[in-house]
């Protein structure tokens, strides 16, 4: 049943159920009783009176543990109904982890005859039991309260918060009244009593709440701090927290999630009458992720899509891929490439950014904000495309000052690192800040809340709002990422991985090869490939202590090291074994022969999302040793393509490494598997099929 008040329309989009005498006047707040001005009364045991698809955010505080169990998940339900696609539930409930584990801490200092101890078993045994059971108002925590003095007064002060500590004063001059029942109730009051809302009727913790929130089919489900929420705002409305900070109920376990948006349904095959087009933006067209672009548009050429790729840096001759035009100057040449002169000033520009953090982490390899002069209405591919893909975009696309040509079109993000999640750094180092707003930014060494990083989130999110967005992670890692991300939470996913011309990188004659450039054909040949060797995220100082490792166990001979990408001299000088640098090595081919001549690639990084070198190795053959980290397990099938080590793991690296030698010195299949592997996952003409069958399942949606 629909209120009557609001059956027409809803004009606040928050809404608080069970609001008891906290509540703010921004949100519509419902309870069994009017309990303040503006509350409206309403059985919930008879649903949410609002239409569906109604309300941005729905939060509820100590309410669902009021519930019978088997009532819950209907509650749910009718939060899931009425919120609209995308919109964020957050529910507060007594932890029963936090309570039984804080029980069973006091039980043990209690079994020691710690007097404190007592008195907190004394306490957690009331906290756990007496809701559930209580026959009179207030039960046992009432006159626990009322005792003077209160065992572990502060303790339970700490545990219940400003419930307890703004009215203990009060509850000592009310005088107690006896229970003169023995603790015997005529079964009709006691029934009465239990039916009246204020025994807990259920318990929840981290898992069961998850469970029963994936159940009525929320998504992205989060277990977070008081203070911490993906609802903008949150904090100030005073609902989670005390006006001096302090938690309001801290026994509390508080969760959100997300109401996913629709799914689109797959787009039934017919003949188009004019081919797709597809307009790609991208910095550049080179490094990691400028290569995975580029070879999605030559792989959506070959199948018929009329694809263009718009970047700041361009290397070679394609006419399909074209340098956009900068109000700056002339493009200029450089080193073989063609580059917009803007792409200094942008770089000057996050160096400025990162200059003003001097006790950023040495971590932090770029920090980019989402200005640029590239202006789209004046792209005449941008103006003719059915769709936009974005890539690493930083530079290319203003999204402050171009909210409106985007959201003229459908959007298509394939991330290549964590950028698009996060307030400026492209991966968090283990940071879930994302997840919530940034700010207080660890790499860059903040302090401040309202830091670089939350400035450029804030920018992002009141853009994102405005965008036909979907999301496509080449791994599954980076998909769990952006579930996570108060950004993307709520928008259509997909796991779509890399594709690569397997008719460039295949088997090469290792032998020829080895010949050809004076290797012995007997060596151990590990490869090891980085756009820059220092680069901390890629790890090699993990590579360089389990080929040490490994050298010990072995004996030098026989061991030797090939490394493409920028190897620092003193670095390379230093190395205790056979090396051979390749450099920057450009062309397809030549990489192809640096991953067949070696018998084994070392993938160390950290953090990575589905690296180039892994897919590109297994292709040609060369099985993969790495960490059990970020998209190299959507790589490595575990001693058949190759061996997984836990992350940071050198022991494991090494023992990955013998297994290579063993697979070598066996004769074994594994290059089969390798290559095999590479066939049926990372195919390009698969992944360009699947970017198709996306592209005209979200335009087929469009128009209906």
């Amino acid at each position: 049943m629909v209120h009557k008040t609001l059956s027409q329309s809803v004009e606040k989009k928050l809404l608080n159920l069970g609001c008891g005498r906290r509540f703010h006047p921004d949100w519509i707040n419902v309870d069994f009783q009017a309990t303040g001005p503006g509350v409206i009364a309403c059985d919930l045991n008879k649903g949410i009176p609002f239409p569906s698809a109604s309300f941005d955010v729905v939060y509820h505080s100590h309410l669902l543990e009021h519930f019978p169990r088997r009532k819950a998940p209907g509650f749910l339900s009718e939060c899931f109904r009425v919120l609209k696609p995308g919109g964020v539930l957050r529910v507060v409930v007594p932890d029963l982890e936090d309570i039984v584990r804080n029980y069973l801490q006091a039980l043990e200092q209690a079994a020691d005859s710690d007097p404190e101890g007592e008195d907190r078993h004394e306490w957690m045994t009331i906290e756990l039991l007496d809701q559930l059971v209580r026959h009179e108002p207030g039960g046992q925590m009432l006159k626990h309260w009322k005792r003077v003095p209160m065992p572990a007064e502060e303790f339970v002060i700490e545990r219940m918060g400003a419930e307890v500590r703004g009215g203990l004063a009060g509850l000592r001059r009310t005088p107690a009244v006896l229970d003169d029942t023995g603790g015997r109730q005529e079964p009709s009051a006691l029934g009465a009593f239990r039916l009246s809302g204020e025994v807990h009727q259920w318990m929840y913790d981290r898992i069961s709440l998850t469970r029963l929130l994936q159940d009525a089919g929320f998504v992205d489900v989060v277990r977070l701090g008081a203070g911490d929420s993906a609802i903008s705002g949150f904090q100030g409305y005073g609902l989670d927290l005390e006006p001096d900070g302090s938690v309001r109920k801290p026994d509390s376990l508080f969760m959100e999630a997300v109401k996913p948006m629709p799914k689109r349904r797959r787009a039934p095959q017919t003949l188009r009458s004019k081919p797709l087009k597809v307009a790609h933006f991208a910095l550049w067209g080179h490094g990691g992720a400028g290569i995975a672009a580029a070879r999605l548009h030559d792989g959506l050429r070959a199948t018929g899509v009329d694809s263009r790729m718009y970047v700041l840096s361009k290397q070679g001759d394609d006419p399909s891929i074209e340098v956009v035009p900068s109000r700056q100057g002339e493009l200029l040449q450089k080193n073989g490439k063609i580059v917009s002169p803007s792409l200094a000033r942008h770089s000057a520009r996050w160096h400025a950014i990162l200059a003003r953090y001097p006790n950023r982490s040495q971590y932090l390899e770029a920090f980019t904000d989402i200005l640029s002069d590239t202006r789209l209405a004046s792209l005449k591919g941008f103006q003719e495309a059915d769709i936009i893909n974005l890539h690493w975009v930083g530079g290319i696309i203003d999204f402050e000052h171009e909210v409106e040509a985007l959201a003229s079109k459908p959007v298509v993000w394939t991330m290549h690192d964590m950028n698009p999640l996060t307030g400026g750094c492209h991966y968090s180092g283990g940071c879930e800040r994302y997840a919530l707003s940034c700010g207080s930014c660890p790499l860059l060494g903040s302090l401040e809340k309202c830091d670089a990083s939350e400035r450029i989130w804030a920018k992002k999110r009141a853009t994102f709002d405005l965008l036909d967005l979907t999301c496509v992670t080449p791994s599954k890692w980076l998909g769990d990422c952006a579930g996570k991300s108060s950004l993307w939470q709520g928008r259509e996913r997909h796991v779509i991985p890399y594709g690569l011309n397997t008719d460039v990188f295949k088997f090469g004659n290792q032998e020829a090869l080895r010949k050809q450039l004076g290797i012995p054909s007997d060596s151990f040949l590990v490869f090891f490939g980085a756009e820059s060797v220092a680069n901390q995220r890629k790890g090699f100082m993990h590579s360089f202590n389990a080929l040490c490792s490994l050298r010990e166990r072995l004996g030098s001979e026989g061991i030797a090291l090939s490394i493409v990408g920028h190897c620092p001299s003193d670095l390379a000088a230093a190395l205790p074994f056979k090396a051979y640098q390749f450099g920057y090595v450009s062309s397809p081919e030549d990489m192809a022969k640096a991953y067949s001549l070696a018998d084994v690639c070392i993938l160390s990084s950290l953090e990575d999302n589905l690296p180039n070198v892994g897919i590109e190795s297994l292709a040609c053959g060369t099985p993969v040793v790495g960490f059990r980290i970020g998209g190299i397990p959507d790589i490595v099938t575990h001693m058949e393509t190759g061996y997984l080590a836990e992350a940071g793991d050198v022991g494991g690296l090494c023992h990955g490494l013998v297994w290579a030698l063993e697979q070598k010195r066996a004769g074994s299949p594994v290059r089969l598997h390798c290559r095999k592997r590479a066939l049926e996952e990372f195919n390009l003409l698969k992944q360009a099929k699947a970017y198709t069958e996306l592209y005209e399942s979200i335009l087929a949606e469009k128009k209906r």
